[in-house]
């Protein structure tokens, strides 16, 4: 039995998670649909004393429980043993071990080694088992250490809103529209993985699947929780205040879904789910945050979206393509890392249709 063989049952139950996500298959869609979707993609937002708005999707896959391949501590001990003549290599390297071991303390090393490394900075500020003050910190930290990023804003922002300053968490989230990239630090976080994981023993393009596997979405309960409170407020804000609001929070879905590298079906999935809960309580023929569109035709669009995932899902089930021949899937996750889950299974079922 060929070793990518022994992640097809792993995988599978990723493919069921995303059926899970979602809704019934509507074969219909009607070309006012289409024209939606198409203007939808323009992301334009527009001004919070408009009617209108904009928006975007994002999120990260949620994994399921077991991993395919445990890590230990030992398995990892001689590859941080190489790293120690590089203190920032090291660093990265006991924070990798951390996340594939389940031991915060190898990340709190790795971050008081290297306190100022934005890529160390994201991995504390999402981690589940830090406590909220060492996250509400390292997200300060993080959004000082990386200027640019706009994921770094909308975690602190979380956090401060969780925190009870709410003042606060609007000046922040206000200012990740200046912020241009989006930047969860997957393909880093990968590449370390990969590595990690050829020192246990496995194979480049095994240990490729492997890290693409492992890889979480740590952030999304923070988003989906910052989501939720600017809904909340937006109830007790005037009209133009909440529209903003919403707009910003519209925006911070579709910015994180537009990200193309690693992005999988479940990430695209949850950052509708923000986006959903943006327009969540508002009436159907009511300005959405999108510009130039009604709540309904945002609700609609939404849809579209998620029935071509659908589709995809079922031409191509995920456990299928780990079946197929061993390049053609290590060219797929290739092409998964660098575009995407929907690109690459659009690529795999040319691939695999000419061959037909």
């Amino acid at each position: 039995m060929k070793p990518i063989l022994a992640y097809t049952l792993a995988i599978a139950i990723c493919v069921l998670i995303t059926l899970k996500l979602l809704p019934a298959s509507n074969d219909q869609e009607t070309a006012s649909d289409k024209t939606q979707k198409t203007e939808r993609e323009k992301r334009g937002l527009s001004d919070s004393n408009d009617s209108s708005g904009n928006a975007p999707p994002f999120e990260r896959r949620q994994r399921p429980a077991e991993r395919p391949k445990k890590v230990s501590d030992a398995d990892l001990e001689q590859w941080l043993a190489s790293k120690k003549g590089d203190s920032r290599a090291l660093a990265e390297a006991q924070a990798i071990a951390g996340l594939l071991t389940g031991n915060p303390d190898l990340i709190r090393q790795a971050l008081e080694a290297d306190p100022e490394n934005p890529h160390l900075l994201y991995i504390g500020s999402t981690l589940s088992s830090f406590t909220e003050e060492e996250r509400l910190s390292l997200g300060e930290r993080f959004f000082k250490q990386d200027p640019q990023n706009g994921l770094a804003a909308y975690l602190y922002a979380a956090q401060l809103f969780k925190s009870g300053d709410t003042k606060k968490g609007i000046e922040i989230l206000n200012s990740s529209q200046d912020r241009l990239r989006m930047d969860s630090y997957a393909t880093q976080t990968q590449l370390l993985m990969d590595d990690a994981y050829i020192a246990t023993g496995l194979s480049p393009s095994d240990a490729k699947i492997q890290s693409v596997l492992s890889l979480g979405i740590p952030y999304f309960s923070d988003l989906q929780s910052l989501a939720g409170s600017i809904k909340d407020l937006g109830n007790s804000l005037p009209p133009d205040e909440a529209a903003d609001l919403r707009s910003l929070s519209a925006s911070m879905a579709m910015r994180l879904n537009d990200q193309t590298g690693s992005v999988t079906f479940i990430d695209h999935l949850v950052g509708l789910k923000l986006e959903e809960k943006t327009l969540a309580g508002l009436p159907d023929n009511s300005p959405s945050p999108y510009t130039g569109m009604t709540v309904e035709q945002a609700r609609q669009a939404i849809a579209i979206e998620r029935e071509e995932i659908r589709r995809l899902t079922e031409q191509a089930p995920l456990d299928v393509i780990m079946t197929t021949h061993p390049e053609l899937v290590d060219r797929y996750f290739e092409r998964f890392r660098l575009n995407g889950e929907l690109e690459a299974t659009k690529w795999w079922l040319n691939e695999t249709r000419d061959k037909k």
